[in-house]
């Protein structure tokens, strides 16, 4: 017969976990192979290879994956095991438990295609924006393009001529 605890031990319930460095894909390949419910939010970037722009998917956290087992945390011994997994993210399990709501308001940000909206996703090439704070406060510029999850570039006209600048993208607003 179960006790109470172990009944709130058997109900799936979310959990961070560490996996190994550049392998947060991997590790969860390998989990949802062995059946486990897996998240790993990502979200797109910017890079510069070979004198190419290109998009790419990066984990929102860097070497963190969330886990849950449909047989609660009684299910969890196999995760450690699996390949591309490091650890639980804490030292003890109650510590590395991650609530529902949580996960819930992170695929809340998803858009269609399951990747994170960061915050210079507002903003679309050749729209015109306002410098909110800063030295530049009040100025308006054009968007370019986001760079990462916290820059952006815009083109700033002064002097004559258009430079283009990177900023972080919470200094930015919309022109009415």
């Amino acid at each position: 017969m179960l006790t109470v605890q172990d009944q709130e031990l058997s109900k799936p319930q979310w959990v961070c976990v560490r996996s190994e460095p550049n392998r947060e894909f991997f590790a969860e390949a390998n989990l949802k192979r062995s059946e486990f419910e897996v998240y790993c939010p990502r979200y797109e970037r910017m890079i510069s290879h070979a004198r190419k722009r290109v998009l790419v998917l990066r984990p929102l956290f860097p070497n963190y994956l969330f886990v849950r087992s449909a047989m609660g945390l009684f299910g969890l011994g196999d995760v450690k095991r699996t390949p591309g997994v490091s650890s639980l993210a804490a030292r003890d399990l109650h510590s590395a438990l991650v609530p529902d709501t949580i996960i819930a308001g992170l695929r809340a940000r998803e858009n269609e295609y399951g990747k994170i909206q960061l915050g210079a996703d507002r903003f679309r090439a050749g729209e015109a924006v306002r410098l909110a704070r800063g030295p530049f406060a009040d100025i308006e510029a054009v968007f370019v393009e986001k760079h990462d999850e916290r820059r952006c570039r815009i083109l700033l006209s002064m002097l004559g001529k258009q430079h283009s600048v990177m900023v972080l993208s919470e200094n930015l607003e919309k022109v009415a």
